[in-house]
């Protein structure tokens, strides 16, 4: 890894193959563009997250394994797709809006959103399932 670092540095070993090898070879701009990329998230979380400052000092001092944003995943998203919707249970998940808009809106009337009438209906049995009942 010295080889990728900032300011390459002269190698200290000489490694030869002994026998035919296949090799896997990350090149130093995908190296830096990914260490780029993580730090860019951790500047972020300690920029707008409370208290998360706090935390890149307990990794950078080994009392903390992992800095919390490394749990995070960049996604890109269409305009229309819905994060959440009103009155229905979801994945649970936090959400960072790092770029864009996003919009909230809530009913006025819950019991007048569909999602909130469908979460009281009793619903039917499937048909599959009424053929798989014993006979009575």
């Amino acid at each position: 890894e010295r080889a990728l670092q900032e300011t390459p540095v002269p190698r200290s070993a000489t490694v030869r193959c002994m026998e035919d090898c296949e090799l896997i070879l990350l090149p130093r701009e995908h190296y830096m563009a990914h260490v780029y990329e993580v730090y860019r998230q951790l500047r972020f979380f300690d920029t707008h997250v409370p208290a998360a400052g706090k935390w890149t000092h307990e990794v950078a001092s080994a009392s903390m394994q992992r800095h919390p944003a490394c749990y995070f995943r960049k996604r890109v998203l269409e305009p229309g797709v819905h994060l959440l919707t009103e009155g229905l249970i979801a994945e649970p998940a936090v959400f960072f809006v790092e770029s864009g808009t996003v919009e909230m809106q809530r009913v006025v009337k819950p019991h007048a959103a569909p999602s909130w009438r469908l979460g009281f209906q009793t619903l039917a049995p499937a048909k599959s399932m009424q053929r798989l009942s014993p006979p009575q």
